[in-house]
């Protein structure tokens, strides 16, 4: 048997649970002694039956689990990080918020010098967590809260979790007029449709929803442009036949604003609860899109197509700091990431998960977004290890700005519904298409057509409600610019 104590999860790539017993705090000055360095001072190691944890600033510090009276209790906060200049908070309904502009300052968060709080995960959930040193205790709270109590991911086929939820969607579009079933992805809405603020209409039999809240929810769309250099573009119309050049500019779009969670873990309909923030933006898609295998690949001489890899990490990095932008200025605490990119849209090249893992964490880095902390999604199907991928990048990043969690076994939306119950605005990235965020196709083919994330998340949640077809005033502006400095 182990000594009791604070045992870590080690990240190899194999991602398999190692138990050793780390160094104490009371032992960091025998070590630096010794040679090693401090967790304050940069960077030690333990090594333990031939497996190593390295310690960067607390970067790679690796949840643990404490035996006995090692497990201290937390005190839950309301309120995890300082309400930011200028904005308005959010409450679990929605309220129309007056927005930050791109850039305006903002109060740092307040984070102790130490850690300031152990964060103990259950033995059956897949977690580790990078920053550590970061952790305020509200934040703590925050996180342990979702792992003790986020019911695990539901494992069933998507098109499974559609065939439980489409009826209901297609329900609800009709009561605030839908004219009929559209081709593919349109959906059709007379040209002067309006809605009324003063009837009732529900989402499914225990998801009540008024005619102001969805209009609340509409306002609060915003479409953004991640640009410094060429001012503004234009949305494009249904039918339109995209060229390259605006396919890949399309990237560069987001649809966001805030929605309601309908359904739960396991996609059964649940009570009407709180509001979340969803960024819907497209990744780089290596398998489907001509236009980026153009871009983004080059052809060796052997004939063998390679990533023109500093092209992609720039890509990367950009969709990534937009995402979190918008999510900043929405006065989000706690974003909710997946592995956007990750799943078919890598097409043969095995690299990309890493490639987005890593831009993720040189951003984490560069930038401080005055987050309480980022949680990102990884479940695993099939032979997809994201969790791995991402967990061996963040372990190289010593100088992450904000704590980030990483989890195989719930569900980002799930995990993202738990923290707004508990009063905590969060937000999730859903990894649209170019289709959808330059044109308006919003949820892209959840009624006729392949099932993905997107089309999941638009029967989830009220996502539909950004689509151009009944949101045309928003659709009807041009994006708001947000500035970025590649430097």
């Amino acid at each position: 048997m182990s000594s009791p104590g604070c045992w870590y999860r080690s990240v190899p790539s194999s991602s398999k649970w190692v138990k050793f017993t780390a160094l104490q705090n009371k032992n960091l000055d025998a070590a630096k002694s010794q040679g090693k360095k401090s967790l304050r001072q940069g960077v030690w190691t333990v090594t333990f039956a031939s497996m190593t944890a390295v310690h960067k600033n607390g970067g790679s510090v690796n949840i643990h689990r404490t035996s006995g009276s090692g497990d201290q209790a937390v005190t839950r906060s309301q309120s995890p990080v300082s309400p930011k200049k200028g904005r308005k908070s959010r409450s679990q309904s929605p309220q129309k918020v007056k927005r930050a502009k791109s850039g305006s300052p903002s109060p740092k968060v307040k984070r102790s010098k130490k850690a300031s709080e152990s964060l103990v995960i259950p033995p059956s959930v897949q977690a580790v967590i990078f920053g550590s040193n970061l952790l305020t205790a509200p934040a703590a709270a925050a996180l342990k809260d979702c792992l003790q109590n986020t019911p695990p991911i539901s494992r069933i086929p998507l098109h499974v979790a559609a065939s439980k939820m489409v009826k209901n969607v297609r329900s609800f579009l009709t009561s605030i007029g839908r004219l009929r079933v559209g081709d593919k992805f349109d959906i059709h809405f007379p040209k002067n449709h309006t809605i009324d603020s003063g009837v009732q209409f529900s989402l499914h039999p225990n998801f009540p929803l008024s005619g102001t809240e969805i209009l609340n929810l509409m306002q609060e769309t915003r479409i953004t442009l991640l640009d410094s250099k060429n001012g503004q573009r234009n949305l494009l119309p249904f039918g339109h036949d995209m060229t390259d050049a605006e396919q890949l500019d399309s990237q560069l779009f987001m649809v966001s604003g805030p929605v309601y969670v309908a359904y739960d873990s396991n996609y059964d309909t649940q009570k009407k609860g709180s509001v979340v923030h969803c960024c819907s933006t497209p990744g780089i898609n290596f398998a489907y899109s001509s236009a980026d295998v153009q871009e983004f690949t080059r052809l060796k001489a052997s004939g063998r197509s390679v990533l023109r890899v500093p092209t992609v990490k720039a890509r990367m990095s950009q969709i990534w700091y937009h995402t979190l932008t918008v999510m900043a200025e929405a006065s989000v605490a706690y974003p909710v990431l997946c592995a956007i990119g990750c799943g078919e849209f890598k097409g043969s090249y095995d690299s990309v998960p890493r490639l987005w893992a890593t831009t993720l964490a040189e951003i984490l880095s560069k930038h401080d977004f005055e987050f309480a902390a980022i949680i990102v999604s990884l479940p695993t199907f099939g032979n997809n290890d994201n969790y791995s991928e991402f967990a061996a990048a963040l372990s190289q990043e010593p100088n992450l700005k904000v704590p980030v969690l990483l989890v195989e076994n719930f569900g980002m939306l799930t995990i993202a519904d738990r923290l707004a119950s508990q009063g905590h605005y969060s937000g999730v990235l859903n990894p649209s298409d170019v289709e959808a965020v330059r044109k308006g196709h919003i949820g892209m083919f959840w009624d006729d057509g392949h099932i993905a994330l997107e089309e999941i998340i638009a029967m989830q949640t009220t996502l539909l409600l950004h689509h151009k077809s009944i949101n045309r005033s928003v659709w009807s502006q041009r994006p708001d610019i947000i500035e970025y400095d590649s430097s």
